[in-house]
């Protein structure tokens, strides 16, 4: 084929080794001279047919082209077939294909293709592709061969390929040099590279060479991008940016100089080759680049396009927010152009409404576009499309460089309020759950950090007054709920909570938060401990004997049975920083639900899976090294910490959904020589999935073969060897152990009915 540029130069896409005809008219060949054997031409027209051209050479490779090494398509000069048996069927024709290739990491050593699950097939007409399964590379490192035996390609004239042994790994950037005054940065990769789009060509796709329209222009520049510290989206570099390769190396020359230490320069694929012709196909990015500190540029430039960050609904939806990273501007004409090109979708209707209603009010405020909707637009589900966001740019005169944006879909009936809140950690520690899509943004953070603890007062007399958190009080995010952990806890009364508005968002940019202000008058303790079938079950709480007094009843809830029945005094006994409830009240498998009532209180909820004690933790026998002196590991499974998606499975089923109810419990090692106890380590903690190890320091440890450890999990352990609790563990085996883990682990599919 053949394919004409702009200038009329013709490019030969494949060699041509066929017969071709031509024709000319008597009158162009009336002068020449008549040749022997022939008759001179009389009018009419002569045909003939020239010698066929000589096409002596093999298919040659031009280069490599892989992502991250794994999928690797290899390069010719011209297009082949693959050399099978006549006849042969696509799959014999690949497994020849791959019984001919051989692949080396190290140059030296190589493996056959085909020991590995793998494809390989002619792609293009003039690639071959290669794929590992299985989640391998082909290219590891910088010096993988692929070996081509001879007489596996074959190209149209039949020329045949001798053995090739083909350098295939891309260049590996090494280093990122920034000069004096931050302008400019030198990359250098583990070899030679060069500039893949030059002399006005770039690399379309894997094997189409294109003309660009000036001849001696390169497209190097459009491959590369850079991030600014602090961190932000890489940028295309700008007009008054260059990007040249010098002497083996990428040259890259900034009008405005970098500052800060998290600046990246990112090269897209195809940017650059080595001496082989081997590319990268996919993004490369340098480490961070730090700029040289306490330097001043005298002609201090802003190339910077601002960068969209986010967008938040407020004002109960009538408000939408796009914040963008720097400040920004935009004429009246800007402004009319933004909103006759913004879309709205409603999905209850399937509607799309083209430009803003002439009521919305946009204004531009420091780097804030703020839409008012005076009257809301129809459909309680909708989405918003801005085009042509070209028309804002920042104070220097930079134009944004995001053609869009979408906001993700909202229900306008739904505002950001509270869902609940409540008191734990004894008092230190305020949850408010807020009814949001997602996890909860912080709104107020600044270079400063984070606000949100100014927005925020308590009270202590129910709303008269309010004051300020204290300095050492924290506010932090988790999920949907915000956390407030105070210095000073707070043992008795209520506590009344004001938030104010917009101060938080969700992940998914719906909205942020309405104003709350909410009292709090669950001032109970936290209780801990487990739901025992086999014996008395025993929560302890720190104790508040304010809250201890006014104690009236407790309920128990039954979801088996779907019932709620009130215990007798007979039943359950209430202490100094301790609830027990007598032996039978839980039924093992079955889930419970502990309300605890109080005068002035809010109730107090516990909730469970009834277990025997034995079975709240699986654990194997000690394994025991004497090196070192003695040393025993147990391998352990905390059962009420496993899944509870199957509860029918006895290995997965759990007894408390809360890590932090189920409170600590004591590993116990002891040491025996035979039968004589020599030594004891034992550690309170919260126990939970892992392997729990105890170190014993004895000098014999290699000689004395009577040394033996036992290990135990019980509910506490103290001075008193008569007083050690409940013994809450069950000795595995090993593989009985792994069974159970690995169900835990996996959601339990494999639950009997």
């Amino acid at each position: 084929m053949i394919k004409r540029n702009k200038k009329g130069k013709t490019q030969l896409k494949r060699k041509v080794s066929q017969w071709m005809a031509v024709t000319l008219t008597a009158a162009a060949v009336l002068s020449a001279a008549p040749v022997a054997g022939y008759a001179a031409p009389v009018g009419g027209e002569v045909s003939f047919v020239p010698l066929e051209a000589s096409d002596t050479t093999p298919p040659a490779f031009v280069g490599a082209g892989s992502s991250s090494g794994s999928q690797v398509y290899l390069n010719f000069n011209e297009y082949f077939d693959i050399n099978a048996p006549e006849n042969s069927s696509y799959e014999e024709v690949a497994a020849f294909l791959k019984n001919n290739i051989s692949i080396s990491n190290d140059g030296v050593n190589f493996t056959p293709f085909q020991m590995q699950e793998s494809e390989a097939y002619i792609y293009n007409g003039n690639q071959i592709y290669l794929h590992y399964y299985q989640n391998m590379k082909i290219i590891v490192g910088s010096n993988t061969v692929i070996k081509i035996a001879a007489g596996t390609l074959k190209d149209e004239s039949g020329n045949l390929n001798e053995e090739m042994n083909l350098q295939v790994s891309p260049p590996v950037i090494q280093s990122a040099e920034v000069s004096a005054d931050n302008h400019d940065i030198v990359i250098t990769f583990n070899e030679e590279v060069f500039d893949n789009a030059e002399n006005g060509i770039y690399l379309k796709g894997l094997s189409e060479v294109v003309a660009n329209d000036a001849e001696n222009e390169s497209y190097l520049k459009q491959y590369i991008s850079i991030s600014r510290d602090p961190q932000r989206n890489p940028i295309q570099l700008t007009e008054q940016d260059t990007a040249t390769v010098v002497s083996g190396k990428l040259h890259i020359h900034l009008a405005e100089a970098i500052k800060g230490e998290s600046n990246q320069v990112f090269i897209n694929g195809y940017a650059v080759r080595d001496a082989d012709g081997n590319v990268q196909t996919d993004t490369r990015v340098t480490a961070y680049i730090k700029a040289n500190a306490g330097v001043e540029d005298p002609n201090p430039g802003d190339t910077t396009p601002p960068q969209f960050v986010n967008y938040y609904f407020s004002n109960g939806l009538k408000d939408l927010n796009l914040h963008f990273d720097e400040d920004i501007q935009m004429d009246s004409e800007a402004i009319a152009t933004f909103k006759q090109n913004t879309e709205m979708y409603n999905s209850e209707t399937g509607q799309s409404y083209s430009g803003l209603a002439d009521d919305v009010e946009v204004t531009v405020s420091g780097s804030t576009i703020n839409l008012h909707f005076v009257t809301q637009p129809p459909g309680n589900y909708r989405y918003f499309h801005f085009y042509g966001m070209n028309g804002i740019t920042d104070m220097s005169g930079n134009k944004a460089n995001y053609f869009t944006v979408r906001t993700e879909w909202f229900e306008t009936s739904e505002l950001m309020d509270l869902n609940h809140g409540y008191l734990s950690y004894d008092g230190r520690m305020i949850s408010l759950g807020l009814n949001s899509y997602g996890n909860l943004v912080d709104l107020t953070s600044d270079e400063m950090g984070s606000h949100l603890k100014e927005s925020i007062q308590v009270s202590l007399d129910q709303g008269a007054t309010f004051a300020d958190l204290g300095p050492n009080d924290i506010v932090l995010l988790q999920n949907n709920e915000m956390k407030i952990i105070l210095e000073n806890p707070i043992t008795a009364g209520t506590i009344q909570v004001k938030i104010e508005a917009n101060i938080v968002g969700d992940e998914y940019k719906y909205q942020t938060n309405i104003e709350i202000n909410h009292m709090i008058a669950n001032n109970t303790p936290d209780f801990r401990g487990s739901f025992l079938s086999n014996t008395a079950t025993e929560f302890l709480f720190e104790d508040n004997a304010s809250w201890r007094d006014q104690v009236t009843s407790i309920e128990v809830y039954d979801d088996y049975n779907e019932v709620t029945r009130e215990l007798t005094s007979s039943e359950y006994s209430l202490s100094k920083g301790k609830l027990t409830i007598q032996k039978g009240v839980f039924l093992e498998g079955h889930q419970y639900s502990i309300t605890i009532n109080a005068n002035g209180y809010s109730s107090k909820y516990i909730e469970g899976y009834a277990m025997k004690s034995t079975e709240l933790f699986y654990m194997t026998a000690p394994v025991v090294t004497p090196v070192n002196g003695i040393t025993a590991k147990i391998n352990v499974l905390a059962r009420d910490h496993a899944n509870q998606s199957n509860h029918s499975n006895p290995l997965t089923r759990e007894s408390n959904n809360n890590t932090n109810q189920r409170g600590n419990q004591s590993v116990v090692f002891q040491l025996f020589d035979g039968t004589t106890p020599v030594s004891i380590v034992a550690a309170d903690l919260k126990v939970g999935t892992g392997t729990y190890s105890a170190n014993f320091n004895v000098s014999d440890a290699a000689t004395n073969a009577n040394y033996t450890v036992k290990a135990y999990i019980v509910s506490k352990y103290s001075n008193d060897p008569a007083d050690v609790g409940l013994n809450l563990a069950t000795v595995k085996t090993q593989s009985e152990f792994d069974q159970a883990l690995l169900l835990s682990e996996n959601h339990n599919n494999n639950s009997p009915e």
